[in-house]
């Protein structure tokens, strides 16, 4: 019985075979076609899908679309760096820093890091993907090749040192030239047979315009939104040529900064001087101001004392005088009395007249009072004798 059971299980399981292998072929497809009627966009991107009838479809809104079989090619819409760099693990493998020779002779190696951003309009991204196919295509045919013959027409117009000294200028030139043109130049010969390049203009709008060559990134709406010159490798000889002006433009700085700073010292030391001198004039103006007044006290002192001993000696003078004259009264005085005492011995005067029988009629008492009337106007006093 059990070996007539077992043919009976696998006559069943070889008729099964054929449906089970359609049903994993079935499933196979289904998968398939899940996964190619349908896909998802990412923000920041932008798909570009051929369907198989050859009609191209831009998807730039995030989310899930309808793929139905199409062929995709996926572009990165948000900000994007292409890095030029002999570091192997920066971009693609190898050195990837861009040579440059310099107006001088001088050699180098350029590594910068460029930011680009591609339009977000379906018609542009259209044409991008109708010229290049795909976004890797598109930086190895356009991005980089525009940038190296940028960095390498710029380098061409400038001195090694200049790149040196002004890189600045180095970065904004190159991120001029990227975004809107390369510069156009004229190559003039002067009277000595030097070669120099001059810049092309035109006239426009009453102003002078750079004359620039077709720039493809604008023909593509494709930005420039960062350029990032991080080193220039120069040349083993340059490099010691441009050390040693360095070192000698630093000595300069250093000179003039000690120069500058000697020269303030010495304005200050001048001001600290003068401040002093100011200082000390004011002093001695104060001392001999004050001298001046102590003079000036001493001499009014000295003319009030003699003022006053003028006047002690005017008023011991007057008082004298005032003595004298009352001594020479008092002696005009006692000599009218001695000669009034003595007129009683002198004879009388016999004055003629109508008397009063021969008598002297009063002559006897007016001699002595005529006497002592004329000593008295010899002494300067009006003596009056007693009675």
């Amino acid at each position: 019985m059990f070996n007539k059971g077992l043919p009976n299980r696998i006559g069943f399981s070889l008729k099964m075979f054929p449906t089970m292998v359609v049903l994993l072929v079935m499933l196979a497809i289904a998968l398939v076609a899940v996964f190619n009627l349908f896909d998802y966009n990412e923000i920041g991107y932008a798909v570009v899908v051929q369907y198989p009838n050859g009609t191209v479809r831009v998807i730039t809104e995030p989310g899930i679309f309808f793929q139905g079989f199409g062929k995709l090619a996926i572009y990165k819409t948000a900000n994007d760096t292409v890095a030029f760099s002999k570091d192997p693990k920066e971009g693609d493998a190898g050195n990837t820093s861009i040579p440059v020779r310099f107006r001088d002779g001088g050699q180098g190696r350029v590594t910068i890091d460029v930011t680009y951003k591609l339009p977000e309009d379906k018609e542009s991204l259209r044409r991008i993907h109708s010229d290049w196919h795909s976004y890797e295509q598109l930086e190895r045919g356009l991005v980089r090749p525009q940038v190296n013959n940028v960095i390498q027409l710029t380098a061409t117009k400038l001195s090694s040192e200049d790149s040196y000294t002004q890189k600045d200028l180095f970065i904004n030139q190159v991120f001029d030239q990227l975004t809107s043109g390369i510069y156009e130049y004229a190559m003039v010969v002067d009277q000595e047979g030097r070669v120099n390049f001059k810049l092309k203009t035109f006239e426009k709008d009453g102003k002078l315009v750079v004359e620039r060559q077709l720039n493809p990134f604008q023909s593509y709406k494709i930005g420039i939104t960062k350029v990032t010159v991080r080193d220039i490798d120069y040349a083993e000889e340059i490099n010691l040529t441009l050390k040693a002006k360095q070192a000698a433009i630093q000595a300069q700085v250093t000179s003039k900064a000690n120069a500058d700073k000697a020269q303030q010292e010495a304005l200050e030391a001048k001001a600290r001087g003068e401040k002093l001198i100011a200082e000390t004039v004011a002093s001695e103006q104060a001392r001999t101001a004050g001298a001046e007044q102590e003079l000036k006290r001493a001499r009014l002192e000295a003319e009030a004392v003699r003022i006053r001993a003028d006047a002690e000696a005017y008023a011991k003078k007057a008082n004298a005088s005032a003595n004298n004259s009352l001594d020479a009264k008092l002696n005009a005085w006692v000599e009218a009395n001695k000669a009034w005492a003595n007129s009683t011995s002198t004879p009388p005067v016999v004055f003629s007249g109508n008397g009063n029988g021969g008598k002297s009629g009063g002559a006897e008492s007016l001699y002595p009072l005529l006497i002592m009337k004329m000593l008295s106007e010899q002494a300067g006093v009006n003596v009056k004798p007693e009675r």
